[in-house]
């Protein structure tokens, strides 16, 4: 009989904030079963790791690519910015995210692919939670 075991994902505590990225996509790492046959017949067909897991990639973009964080997502604390670093308000001017500047707050923002942040200015006497 078949039995299930869960492989589990193993990191370091500070691995979120450290590098959000990287914790992101380990978080998103999901890998069929078939794509591991696949690896595993790849690698016994070509007899080199490296080569087997490059051309299981090649051929599996649509597998991969799920795990890669969308890098317009912001998090508490950043906003959208532009190539150049300045702070946009849409998701379709941004190319990443960057820590919301003193005087500035990390406000929610939903458009069609989900959920990020913009920075925007606090009002007199406001400020924004370190949490």
């Amino acid at each position: 009989a078949k039995s299930r075991v869960p492989l589990r994902k193993l990191v370091n505590a500070h691995l979120k904030v450290a590098a959000p990225d990287v914790h992101q996509m380990i978080s998103n790492l999901q890998i069929p079963m078939k794509s591991i046959e696949d690896l595993l017949r790849e690698y016994s067909r070509v007899g080199d790791y490296a080569k087997a897991v490059c051309e299981w990639a090649r051929n599996n973009t649509h597998v991969w690519k799920q795990w890669v964080p969308n890098p317009t997502q912001c998090g508490r604390g950043q906003g959208l910015v532009d190539s150049t670093g300045v702070f946009v308000q849409e998701r379709a001017s941004a190319s990443g995210c960057a820590s919301c500047r003193d005087g500035s707050y990390s406000k929610a923002l939903r458009d069609e692919l989900g959920s990020t942040r913009t920075c925007s200015p606090c009002g007199l006497g406001e400020n924004q939670p370190m949490s």
